[in-house]
């Protein structure tokens, strides 16, 4: 008796598993799509926005208008990308002889 009563909590156990992971279960998804990664303003009505790659844009708003087109000032990291140029393993160690 005691066996088929470790036996049924066994397979109680496993089937609740189951349904709690078939009631619960998502996908693990990452965000996408996102244009701004940060948004200042200051009492002026200049607005600055800044995209996921770092670029800084600043438009003028007089209140109940935009007055002007959003203008570029830069990175904010500053300096140029990295470039991701594939190198092979001799150009690798020819560089560095």
């Amino acid at each position: 008796m005691q066996r088929a009563r470790a036996f049924f909590f066994v397979c109680a156990g496993v089937f609740l598993l189951a349904a709690a992971y078939h009631l619960g279960a998502t996908s693990a998804t990452a965000q996408q799509g996102a244009s701004v990664s940060g948004i200042g303003w200051d009492n002026g009505g200049k607005f600055a926005i800044v995209t996921p790659n770092g670029d800084v844009f600043v438009r003028q708003s007089d209140g109940t208008n935009w007055t002007g087109g959003a203008q570029y000032l830069g990175n904010f990291w500053g300096g140029n990308p990295v470039p991701a140029a594939n190198s092979t393993w001799g150009q690798l160690k020819a560089r560095y002889r």
